[in-house]
């Protein structure tokens, strides 16, 4: 579980279940306002999924 989830970012994404793509600008600003989670390894890299 994230301790500080980005709430903000949270509710810019929750619009498009209401049929709203939100604008580029707002995600960028929900993302810099509010942080994101970046999971790394243990060497150090970035952790992704694939499938």
């Amino acid at each position: 579980m994230i301790e500080d989830p980005n709430v903000r970012l949270t509710d810019v994404l929750d619009r498009r279940s209401d049929g709203h793509e939100p604008a580029p600008e707002a995600v960028l600003s929900a993302l810099f306002e509010g942080g994101v989670f970046v999971p790394f390894t243990e060497t150090g890299s970035v952790a992704t999924l694939r499938g």
